[in-house]
């Protein structure tokens, strides 16, 4: 699923920093300037994706950047509470490769900057 997403978000110019864990995104969040957008899959091995979400939020330069939440085992309590935390996305494995790029286009950052495609980057956590 990983690479499926990668492949549609580099097809569309954008630029994709992978974590495989929590631990990985919060070394990549201290490493890189905040992205046009986050991907973060709800159960980590390591951490929380709900989790994650209140750290992109406390990061000085990151509280608005659109967080695009995925899983495999909805639950409306799940999805509540990712929304309620700062998600502006949440979608259901498997989904189709259509509703994942137009989640990512859709960020409001996204409309902002339209014109700088060569510009954007994501941060994807262990999707």
């Amino acid at each position: 699923m990983a690479a499926l997403m990668r492949l549609v978000l580099e097809k569309d110019g954008w630029t994709v920093h992978r974590a495989a864990d929590g631990k990985g995104a919060k070394e990549l969040m201290r490493r890189l300037a905040p992205p046009e957008l986050v991907t973060l899959d709800i159960f980590l091995p390591d951490a929380s994706g709900v989790d994650l979400i209140l750290n992109v939020r406390d990061t000085p330069g990151w509280e608005r950047v659109p967080i695009v939440m995925v899983t495999a085992k909805p639950k409306d309590k799940e999805v509540n509470w990712a929304i309620k935390s700062g998600a502006t996305a949440y979608l259901v494995k498997p989904f189709r490769q259509e509703n994942y790029a137009t989640a990512c286009a859709a960020s409001p950052r996204y409309r902002t900057t339209r014109t700088l495609l060569r510009g954007r980057s994501t941060m994807g956590c262990r999707i």
